[in-house]
């Protein structure tokens, strides 16, 4: 079947082929049971068609049908071929499949659970008009209801073989399922709806009456034609256009009226250019919309002629001057369009709301303008755009789209448009591949997957690659598989330019340390064909970050581990209006590159969203082996924040974990509050543990840094000393018995100094399965402290202690009160005054803390 709502089958240039309109259609009825079910005889079979058949008699149509004699056999599975292969002297056969042997032996075991029917003209010859046709009706699901389901079945049947294929009407009544609108779908709706109309609607007598027009149907009716584009001007072909008419009440209020809507395919002639008619309408006002066909109507149900639709476009109604071609409307602006009786209304164009977005179109050497979604923009080299080309040679433009089929070589490059060149060179997704845009809410990706060069013999290798788009101008590029440069003359550019004949700015991407920043012109690298001086494509499984701004805040992690035991998570806030872009470096003890799948990273958050990830997962590290450094992070947006959490547990549950903020600058004087080193060192009440206390000492500089640490007593005797330099962007993780000299530390406390400019640490404490994050406090002058949380005693069936340290590092001593306070705001107890010696320290439980008494 090739045809909607209209003639069944175009042959082009503006004609179709239809039965003679001046000899009645001969129907000839099968000589069996419709139904072995029920049983239902083939008298009143025969009754029933003629009593469908009529259905279609309409007073607007000259179409006119004769009854022909029985046909000669009861047809079944055994003989039914000739009967649907060839025009028969008879008449035109309805074959009543009784049990679906028929439709199970042409279209498969099982098909008759679910094809009711199927029906067609046989193919016109030399002339304009069909030579036969045929009608089978399964029976297995068939009754002689006059409103049921069967009834409507065959009144669809008939239909296609008076010449008339499905209809999609307006989709919307399908798709909100409201059944008391079902009975306005068409009666050529592709399937059969329970609630639908048992008799031919508008849609369906409008084009019944357009092929077999009586004496005055078009100068009694109106008719709307124009023509469906796509934003690049072409035609259109294969959408639905509907006009739905409106009544005006009394309030000037537009109420559709959906009993009176006609819908065609666009180019339903043939023709190429999109050209849509729209006849038999009743005079008044109409709405005018086009939507794609339903990508469901497939196969036996489909609609229009075109196997391959463009569907990237929304619902979008005709909206009169606002219609454009290079703009995106408003797809939901409507204008009346008033028919007038024995008029027509010409020359109408409707453009598809599509923004240029078709990808999947692109061909060699070609170009398509994509506009970005939502609120979206890229800022580059100075100009915000809104919008790219995204060319087919593996590069993106702003301004104009640059498809042409000369040299890609670097004139070209430079002085061309702005542009972004993950892989410009000579590709051809019409052979093999697909490019493809991604969108997830803060940034944008471009693919190029498995597309190969272009070549004069044969498919060369194929190329997958990418490059990522950020709000604030950043760019990544990311290479998969690569196969360039080896044809002679060939050549592949990498980089991106401002354009305009730029002053060059070539670079060796392999060797320069990443993130870069976008510079004020170009930055690129040329890799030459083998004639060319040959060179190796050597960014294959790697990426290249360009940072569009400056990083004004930075996010510093004082400890990772990747292992197959422990695990590092890290949460990221963005307490902004504005999409915050941050990309992350991971460092090794030495002051180098960690070694991991991908590092540095460059990643986003949407406006006052969140995210939490696994290192492992940020890197893309297969954790093969234990990785330990350090984190720093950078962005421009103020309103990021972070902490991690350290724990075991991979692949099952943690049985340890704690963690720290993110420290947002270094410093240069720390105290460690406590340190619990050896057996029974961390003592709980009546509880002594063994314990360990990780130091982690970080130098986020680009220059050496020296440290020393101070092992003290809370009586203030000092019990050991440590120096330690750190190389450029190393860290150091040591034990505290390591560190010190001491096998067993309790009751103590460490200070920390770095040289000028600082830097930053961290502190570990496990004992057992227990683990506390240890952060340390920068050394205050200020009078008074406070602590957010205190708790003691069993909640929920947890044991809760809280143990209050405060440590005197000035010269004198120092007099302390504490008061602790409940939820409400009443002061629980006040404790003390302590007498603090310079450099002592005094530690007191929680029990006495809430006054709770020893237990």
């Amino acid at each position: 079947r090739l045809w909607a709502g209209g003639p069944l089958a175009p042959t082009g240039g503006g004609t179709f082929a239809r039965w003679d309109p001046l000899q009645p259609v001969v129907i000839s009825v099968d000589r069996g049971l419709l139904s072995d079910v029920g049983p239902i005889f083939n008298a009143e079979a025969v009754d029933f068609v003629r009593s469908t058949l009529a259905a279609w008699q309409v007073d607007t149509a000259s179409i006119e049908f004769a009854e022909g004699e029985q046909l000669p056999v009861d047809v079944d599975s055994s003989n039914y071929l000739p009967f649907i292969s060839d025009p028969q002297a008879a008449g035109n056969p309805v074959i009543f499949d009784h049990d679906g042997s028929i439709i199970d032996d042409l279209f498969g075991e099982g098909s008759s659970n679910n094809i009711l029917g199927f029906a067609q003209p046989l193919p016109a010859g030399p002339g304009l008009n069909f030579e036969g046709g045929f009608a089978v009706l399964n029976g297995r699901s068939a009754n002689l209801d006059q409103s049921g389901t069967f009834r409507r079945v065959v009144i669809h049947e008939l239909g296609h073989l008076l010449g008339l294929d499905h209809s999609q009407g307006d989709l919307e009544i399908y798709t909100n399922r409201d059944r008391s609108r079902f009975s306005f779908l068409p009666v050529m709706f592709p399937f059969v709806i329970n609630s639908g109309s048992a008799e031919p609607r508008h849609d369906d007598r409008v084009w019944l009456s357009y092929m077999y027009p009586v004496e005055g149907f078009r100068e009694q009716t109106a008719t709307i034609r124009g023509r469906a584009l796509r934003r690049s001007m072409g035609g259109l072909s294969g959408a639905n256009v509907v006009a739905v008419a409106i009544e005006i009440d009394e309030k000037g209020d537009w109420i559709e009226r959906p009993e009176a809507t006609v819908s065609v395919v666009s180019d339903f002639l043939l023709e190429g250019v999109g050209r849509f008619e729209l006849p038999g309408l009743v005079p008044g006002p109409y709405l005018l919309f086009v939507e794609p066909i339903a990508s469901f109507f497939t196969g036996g149900s489909s609609v229009g002629p075109f196997p391959l639709r463009f569907d990237q476009f929304p619902k979008d109604y005709f909206n009169g001057e606002n219609e454009s071609a290079t703009e995106l409307d408003d797809p939901a602006e409507q204008v009346l369009l008033t028919a007038v009786e024995g008029e027509t209304v010409e020359d109408i164009l409707m453009y598809a709301n599509e923004g240029s977005n078709n990808l999947a179109s692109l061909t060699d050497d070609d170009q398509e303008l994509f506009t970005f979604p939502g609120e979206f923009t890229f800022p580059f080299f100075g100009q915000v755009y809104d919008r790219v080309t995204v060319n087919t040679d593996g590069n993106l433009t702003f301004g104009e789209g640059d498809s042409r089929s000369n040299a890609r070589n670097e004139e070209r490059f430079l002085s061309g448009p702005p542009r972004i060149a993950p892989l410009f060179t000579d590709l051809d997704p019409s052979v093999e591949g697909s490019i493809q845009a991604l969108f997830d809410g803060t940034s944008l990706v471009f693919q190029w997957i498995d597309v190969p060069e272009y070549t004069e013999f044969g498919i060369a290798p194929g190329n997958t690659f990418g490059v990522r788009l950020f709000p604030d101008g950043s760019v990544e590029f990311e290479y998969d598989q690569v196969q360039v440069t080896s044809d002679s003359g060939i050549q592949a550019i990498v980089g991106m330019t401002p354009g305009g004949s730029s002053a060059s700015g070539q670079l060796d991407w392999s060797k320069t340390e990443l993130p870069v920043q976008l510079p004020s012109g170009s930055r690129y690298e040329v890799f030459k064909g083998y004639s060319l001086g040959g060179q190796t494509f050597d960014l294959e499984s790697q990426r290249i970050i360009v940072l569009g701004s400056e990083p004004d805040w930075e996010l510093l992690f004082p400890v990772i581990e990747l292992s197959n035991l422990n695990f590092t998570g890290i949460a990221f806030g963005n307490d902004s209006q504005e999409t915050a872009v941050w990309w992350a470096q991971a460092w090794a003890a030495d002051g180098q590159n960690l070694e991991l799948e991908r590092n540095p990273v460059i990643e986003s958050i949407g406006p006052f969203g969140q995210t939490a990830i696994l290192a492992r997962d940020l890197f893309h590290d297969p954790v093969s082996e234990t990785k330990k450094g350090w984190l720093r992070t950078s962005t421009s947006s103020p309103g990021l924040s972070a902490f991690f959490q350290i724990g075991n547990g991979i692949g099952g549950r943690p049985s340890r974990l704690d963690g720290g903020i993110a420290e947002t600058k270094s410093g240069s004087l720390f105290i460690f509050t406590r340190v619990h080193q050896g057996d029974d060192s961390l003592r709980i009440g009546s509880v002594a543990l063994p314990a360990v206390t990780r130091f982690n000492l970080v130098n986020p500089n680009d220059e050496p840094l020296g440290a020393t640490l101070q092992l003290i007593r809370l009586d203030g005797t000092v019990l050991g000393e440590a120096a330690v330099n750190l190389p450029a962007r190393g860290f150091r993780e040591e034990e505290a018995d390591l560190l010190f000299g001491v096998d067993t530390i309790r009751d103590s406390y460490v200070v920390l100094e770095f040289e000028e400019p600082g830097g930053i640490a961290f502190s570990m404490i496990q004992a057992g399965d227990a683990m506390f994050g240890n952060p340390p406090s920068q050394i205050s002058e200020r009078p008074i402290a406070y602590s957010a949380q205190l708790a003691h005693g069993e909640v929920g069936g947890v044991n809760l202690t809280t143990l209050v340290r405060v440590v005197n590092l000035s010269g004198q001593s120092r007099t302390v009160d504490l008061t602790s306070v409940d939820d409400d705001g009443n002061v629980v107890i006040g404790v003390g005054p302590f007498v603090v010696a310079p450099g002592a320290g005094v530690e007191i439980d929680g029990a006495e803390l809430l006054d709770t008494g020893s237990d």
